[in-house]
């Protein structure tokens, strides 16, 4: 069962008038496994950041230890116990075999994603909105030696979607906050906008109490545009 209630299922296959089946399952630390033997390595060694070179085939998920996010994300939970909407949610978007009696080991993750539901910020003014902790989607090389060629495209937005989904899940407008990182440069900054996120000015000034720096890093996405991205979304739900 997913952990959101109105998940996107299917998304194009690049190059195909087919779709590949998907599924929005919590993340385990089997996922975070795989991602880190099979996945974030084809990351390491085919990418840059654009802090070490501009031109080159920039990605912001260099380096990124996905055993480390866990943990942040249980560190992040103890103070917040109780209080469940503001803990953080851990989910995997998975392809989903054409075969016979798949088992949940049979899928592969091509998206992984941390995210707060509920998270007090100042953006543009104080409120609550979903935060987009860490997002990363499986590079075109992981499609090429493990699901045969068949690129999946729209993940890394189908992420951004489920953020949206989770605030609606618990009644909020959908409105969501996401930092981008400075190693994915241009293109990251580029893909956002393109989502219909608004880059935050340096005169917003903190974003938290303990996020006070580079608020111009921050992306906002107004209630309008949460619906405008879930819409766009909504013939792949079913």
């Amino acid at each position: 069962m997913s952990p959101i209630q109105n998940p996107i299922k299917r998304l194009p296959v690049k190059g195909s008038k087919s779709f590949a089946s998907l599924r929005v399952v919590p993340l385990t630390l089997y996922h975070v496994d795989v991602w880190m033997h099979q996945i974030q390595p084809v990351i390491n060694r085919n990418y840059c950041s654009a802090i070490t070179d501009p031109k080159g085939r920039v990605r912001a998920d260099i380096g990124w230890d996905w055993y480390r996010i866990w943990d942040l994300a249980s560190i992040h939970d103890l103070a917040f116990m109780g209080r469940t909407h503001r803990k953080t949610l851990r989910l995997c978007v998975v392809a989903v075999p054409d075969k016979p009696n798949v088992t949940e080991y049979d899928y592969f993750p091509v998206g992984m994603l941390t995210l707060v539901p509920k998270f007090r910020c100042n953006a543009p003014k104080e409120g609550d909105r979903a935060f987009t902790w860490f997002l990363s989607n499986a590079p075109k090389e992981t499609y090429d030696q493990y699901l045969k060629g068949k690129r999946i495209e729209g993940v890394a937005k189908m992420l951004l979607d489920c953020v949206v989904q989770s605030a609606y899940d618990i009644d909020g407008s959908g409105e969501m906050l996401l930092r981008a990182a400075t190693e994915g440069g241009k293109h990251l900054r580029k893909f956002y906008a393109e989502c219909r996120l608004r880059q935050l000015k340096y005169s917003n000034g903190r974003i938290t109490f303990f996020r006070r720096k580079y608020p111009e890093e921050y992306f906002m996405l107004s209630k309008a545009n949460a619906k405008i991205l879930s819409r766009c979304g909504d013939p792949l739900r079913e």
